[in-house]
């Protein structure tokens, strides 16, 4: 049985008003008078509930929790023809889930079915609490269906408007195992989720998506990554999600904590992480990467007491380090071991020497003493360091020396697309075979420190 609810008609036609005309333009007897009709506008009165049946709020209920998704007086629901907004409605009592929502001023619909809208939601801004997803993220959309006018008003088939959840609500418990494991803040895909004091427990409102990636930042700044694909969070549905295995993505590395960062920047599984300093390397001990990729990002700090030592050996991925000033750089303290990794460098200052033992290595800007770019292993024979990249492609910065050290057995190669030097680098340098990039030709620079340039 179809329901009307009628309100007051709200049909206003307007006539205009001429001046009155003057002895020199009088009105003929046929001349038309125009009359201006205002377009017509439309009343609407919906009965209308939040949650009604509601996945989300049966689930929070079972578990003793309450979205306290009630109308509001600021509340305002948008109603549209398609993609045409046609007016507004306000609630007439709140504190409720159920209300009378009226408007008038409506323009006229042209199709059959009306969509209500209430609420563009603000996810951007979450603090990982039921009552911050009430307030701002309780979008939701009900539809009108069999619609007509009558006498002025909007007419409907349904008994009520109910309001179906527009998004997902999560609730995420973190854990580190079996432990709790609390954090400052949740990205949820592209939504950070920030609390107000670190804990295990955020809830989430998200749209309905397949897929999950999650980033959870501790207190110190240190964040771990969690993705899991086929999540299938779906519109107006409740999920309770507990996370247990984590992977490190950025480790900070503090005065008090050095050690056991690096530690955990070498053996964490995600792919490429970084490794970011928040203070100077002291430590007697070689600072060691054994892992295949990532970014040590000194953060403007150094490391000049010892030598780095890379232990990558993928050709295929890179260990990017940036941003200080280092003592050198080395794959071992001796001539034993062979390592094909890539290694980039960007805005990085080396005091002493790079020893390339094999390494492909990509220099992207900063200042350089010493390049020794070979394998000194003289035990080794050709075959057995076969396939090692024994290269390095310099595309700007500053460099003192770059050569092939008298002891290496097996001499590397030099690509050079652009920086300065000291050295004329337009041909072979002790024993080093250097090839400039397509074009590129070694010209004066004007810097009397480096004199030579590629460009």
């Amino acid at each position: 049985m179809e329901k009307k609810v009628y309100a007051l008609a709200a049909l206003l036609l307007c006539c205009a008003e001429f001046p009155a005309c003057s002895d020199k333009e009088d009105v003929k007897e046929n001349d038309p008078v125009f009359e201006e009709v205002k377009q017509q506008t439309l009343s609407l009165t919906v009965n209308a509930s939040k949650n009604k049946d509601s996945k989300i709020s049966k689930a929070l209920a079972e578990s003793g929790q309450n979205l306290a998704a009630t109308w509001g007086e600021n509340d305002e629901v948008s109603v549209y023809d398609g993609e045409t907004l046609l007016g507004t409605l306000k609630p007439q009592t709140t504190g409720e889930t159920s209300t009378v929502l009226c408007g008038n001023n409506l323009q006229a619909p042209t199709g059959t079915t009306l969509t209500l809208k209430f609420k563009s939601p603000d996810y951007s801004s979450q603090n990982g609490t039921l009552e911050y997803i009430a307030a701002n993220c309780d979008y939701a959309v009900a539809q009108l269906t069999e619609v007509n006018v009558v006498d002025g008003e909007i007419t409907y088939k349904e008994d009520y408007a109910d309001f179906v959840n527009q998004q997902a609500v999560v609730k995420f418990t973190l854990k580190n195992g079996d432990a709790d494991f609390s954090a400052t803040s949740l990205t949820v895909n592209d939504y950070t989720v920030t609390a107000s004091s670190a804990t295990n427990v955020f809830y989430v409102a998200i749209p309905a998506t397949s897929d999950v990636a999650l980033v959870a930042t501790v207190s110190g700044g240190n964040e771990y990554a969690y993705t899991k694909t086929g999540a299938n969070f779906s519109n107006g549905n409740f999920y309770n999600v507990t996370v247990k295995t984590w992977k490190a993505k950025l480790v900070v590395a503090t005065a008090s904590n050095i050690i056991e960062a690096i530690s955990i920047f070498n053996s964490s599984s995600y792919e490429n992480p970084t490794l970011k300093f928040d203070s100077d390397y002291t430590s007697s001990d070689f600072l060691t990467i054994t892992r295949n990729d990532g970014v040590i990002d000194l953060n403007n700090h150094s490391c000049v007491g010892k030598k780095m030592l890379i232990k990558n050996t993928d050709n295929s991925k890179t260990i990017t380090i940036q941003n200080g000033t280092i003592l050198g750089l080395d794959g071992n303290t001796g001539y034993t071991d062979t390592y094909a990794g890539k290694i980039k460098l960007i805005n990085l200052t080396v005091n002493d020497v790079i020893w390339t033992d094999g390494h492909e290595y990509i220099i992207e800007s900063g200042t350089y003493s010493n390049i020794y770019n070979g394998y000194g292993d003289k035990t080794k024979t050709p075959s057995e360091i076969s396939g090692l990249p024994n290269k390095v492609i310099i595309n700007g910065g500053s460099f003192r020396n770059i050569s092939d050290h008298e002891n290496n057995k097996y001499h590397g190669t030099y690509v050079i697309n652009g920086g300065k030097f000291t050295q004329n680098v337009g041909g072979s340098i002790d024993r080093a075979t250097i090839t400039l990039g397509t074009d590129k030709t070694v010209q004066d620079s004007g810097d009397t420190d480096y004199k030579y340039e590629v460009k």
